[in-house]
């Protein structure tokens, strides 16, 4: 959906006021990388970067500015936030997807996970308010209020349980999966990994029902295996969550893992999935990594989509 420039520009605005109010240092990071991120659902948009006497450089354009974030972070501004452009190639062609948009990514050192959500759900109160007079979004007609009181906070366990029937055990494996789809009769690939036959769990049998949900949802703590970039709390669970409005995933939020050994796993456990799947591989951000020994305090971050926040709050206006 076209939105007006104008209102664009409000809402950009309302989102500076809120991390200005808070004391968060606005940044600007490149968008150009030697090491995007290595996530295997990702693809890049690359380029060659030549440089007089010197060999040709393979780079692409950021995914994310993640990476940037937690290397100023280490060197000691602790409250960051950035409305980024970045780049996502084999995206889907419809409303809500883009090979290149705007991402408002911002990272709070001595943040908890919960500390995170409350941020967030104020965050997009706050800025729908300022930009829009009411705090209220609006989905495919349906009008969906964002006041604090109406958000509803959900563990992944808890609405697997509650609208498939499924106890998600806190070390899930590829079995457990498997077995679940079977019995429903849905359909999987052989060679679906834990992460693949999870999604179609969640898409098939949990996701129609927050596309229906009249309140904003918040949907936290994911199995081991969707950890990304997250810690795993002493229980088990991924610190991470999502948002979702309508249905639209707005924003993935992490506890951000700063264990160095455990990262370096995690990078190099992607690198042979990418290999295997045939996608580019870059190195792993040595920096980055250098970087994490520096974190001694736990960290927040957030990625939420920018131009999908303008579209549902410019949605509101027009209705």
């Amino acid at each position: 959906m076209q939105t007006s420039p104008v209102f664009r520009a409000k809402v950009r605005y309302a989102v500076r006021g809120f991390f200005d109010e808070r004391g968060y240092t606005e940044v600007e990071t490149p968008a150009l990388t030697r090491h995007p991120d290595l996530e295997p659902s990702l693809s890049y948009l690359e380029t060659e970067v030549n440089v007089r006497g010197e060999a040709p450089e393979r780079r692409a354009l950021i995914t994310s500015p993640e990476y940037a974030h937690k290397k100023l972070v280490a060197q000691g501004i602790s409250r960051t936030f950035e409305l980024a452009r970045v780049f996502r190639n084999n995206e889907p062609s419809d409303a809500w997807h883009s090979a290149e948009f705007t991402m408002l990514e911002w990272y709070r050192l001595g943040a908890s996970l919960e500390d995170g959500m409350e941020e967030t759900m104020a965050l997009i109160e706050g800025v729908a308010k300022n930009a829009t007079g009411q705090a209220q979004a609006s989905v495919n007609g349906v009008h969906i209020p964002l006041e604090r009181a109406f958000w509803d906070v959900r563990t992944v366990a808890s609405l697997m349980e509650e609208h498939a029937g499924l106890t998600l055990p806190v070390h899930p494996t590829r079995e457990t999966y498997a077995e679940w789809l079977d019995v429903a009769g849905l359909f999987y690939e052989p060679t679906d990994t834990i992460s693949d036959l999870f999604q179609r769990v969640m898409l098939n049998l949990v996701d129609p029902v927050l596309v229906r949900a009249s309140r904003p949802t918040v949907v936290a703590y994911y199995p081991w295996h969707e950890a990304s970039l997250a810690r795993i709390d002493k229980e088990g669970w991924a610190e991470r969550f999502e948002v979702l409005i309508g249905g639209i995933e707005l924003c993935n939020a992490y506890g951000e893992l700063t264990d160095v050994g455990e990262q370096r796993r995690r990078f190099e456990a992607e690198i042979v999935l990418r290999q295997e799947r045939g996608q580019g591989v870059y190195p792993i951000d040595e920096e980055l990594l250098q970087a994490l020994e520096h974190i001694k305090q736990p960290l927040f971050g957030n990625a939420l989509g920018f131009d999908r926040l303008v579209t549902l709050l410019s949605s509101q206006t027009e209705n």
